[in-house]
């Protein structure tokens, strides 16, 4: 899992996961869509961030941007499941106003590493080369 560095209130975690579990039920034919068109600005502005906690999110956001859309669709097999979670996460994470906004200083993005946590946590069983290749890149990174 991604380190979060600093302690998030309980009510605001179950308001985090609460936000990504309804982002799921809501997903429509739509929804890769708005992934597709936000997903791009999201990790070139993440890209961006010199926290090395920040550049980590940036890599496993876009380990599953890609698993669902880019090069590697089609090498790794990936469960409907996981790919709705994964579609959901990448939602949450391209909106800058969620339950923190990305733009409060100093935590701003601990609620889309929290998503993404929970994201890795739901395609462990559906998705186990996908979970292998995710946490294996966190467990190689260098800031981590």
């Amino acid at each position: 899992m991604i380190r979060i560095p600093l302690k998030i209130e309980s009510s605001t975690k179950k308001d985090i996961i609460d936000e990504y579990e309804r982002i799921i039920g809501t997903l429509d034919e739509f929804s890769e869509k708005v992934v597709l068109e936000k997903f791009p600005n999201f990790f070139s502005r993440m890209s961006k961030k010199e926290k090395k906690y920040l550049s980590l999110l940036a890599k496993v956001s876009k380990l599953f941007f890609d698993s669902c859309f880019g090069k590697t669709s089609k090498e790794v097999p990936i469960s409907s499941e996981s790919r709705s979670y994964i579609v959901a996460a990448l939602i949450y994470l391209c909106n800058p106003y969620d339950i923190i906004p990305d733009y409060a200083p100093g935590v701003g993005f601990h609620d889309d590493i929290m998503v993404m946590n929970k994201c890795i946590d739901k395609i462990k069983k559906k998705s186990p080369e996908l979970y292998k290749q995710v946490t294996t890149l966190i467990l190689n990174f260098e800031g981590n």
